[in-house]
This record gives C-alpha cells, structure tokens and sequence, in this order.
C-alpha cells in the first residue's frame, strides 16, 4: 500500500465510454490544455498561467483498460519547490463489471510529505469524482475555465 493519491469512482457505463471521457481532459480538467491527448506518446500541455504549467506525456492509453500520463516538466507557483509534479505519473485504471465502470485515479509520486498535497488532493478529488463523472454521465464536465469553480485556483489563492 502506497500514499500516493488515489480516489475511485463508479458509473453506470461501458469501460469505452469511461475511456472517452478521461482522454478528453478539456473537458473536465482543464480548457487550457494544447497539444494531443488520447494517444501513447501524445505530449500536451497545461497552461494556467502563473498558477500552474506543466507537459504531460500520454505513455499508456489502452481503450477501456487504462490511461497514464508521465508529467516531464512542472511549475506551480504556490509551493516552495515549483517543480513537485515533475517525474510523477498520472494513472486510470478502468474496471468494467455488471453494466458498470470502476475509474481508480492514482496520482503516482503526489503523497501528503509533497507541499501540493492538500490542494491537489482538493482539486484532483474534485475534477475526478465530479467534473468527469459528470462528462461520462452527461456530456458535460465542469473543467477550470470559470476561476470561481477552480479548486487550484482558489486553494492557490488563499
């Protein structure tokens, strides 16, 4: 047993919808992602300014079964090391049984002795078990474009 962060989450939908929705990631994590997302060696990048940028590696993407994505490079500016996220991996693991679909989010390397941790632990919990379950539930997510919504932003901010 680890202590990286990990949540779950359980929707009445096929492993390959759950697999659409999470290689989507505009539309439950963030609007200010460039670049490719669905594919193993995909790089895209988040960009919220002087909040938080990273590139993000997709390095697995294996439909209906699971999702990784590697950060290569990381800059928050609320934490004393900038560069936490950097080397840590983002993992979805998908469980299809009975008509539904189990997501285990983990994100590998992000653990309470990081400095991030509690506001990741805020925002990630949030873009998972809510803006994605939304997204696969119903088309729409609630991804960080409105700053009053945004749980980094608003933990960053104070």
């Amino acid at each position: 047993m680890t202590d990286d962060f990990s949540t779950t989450l359980t929707v009445g939908r096929s492993a390959d919808d759950v697999y659409a929705a999470i290689i989507d990631p505009r539309g439950w994590w963030s609007t200010h992602i460039t670049g490719r997302t669905s594919s193993a060696g995909d790089v895209y990048f988040y960009d919220k300014g002087d909040i938080h940028f990273a590139t993000i590696e997709v390095v697995e993407s294996t439909p209906g079964t699971r999702v990784v994505w590697k950060v290569l490079r990381n800059h928050f500016n609320f934490t004393s090391d900038p560069t936490e996220w950097t080397g840590t991996s983002i993992v979805f693991d998908l469980l299809e049984e009975n008509g539904d679909t189990t997501v285990r989010f983990t994100h590998v390397g992000l653990n309470p002795h990081e400095e991030c941790f509690e506001i990741c632990n805020v925002a990630w919990t949030f873009y998972v078990r809510q803006s994605l379950r939304n997204l696969i539930l119903t088309g729409t997510g609630q991804p960080d474009d409105d700053p009053i919504q945004d749980p980094l932003a608003l933990a960053a901010a104070g």
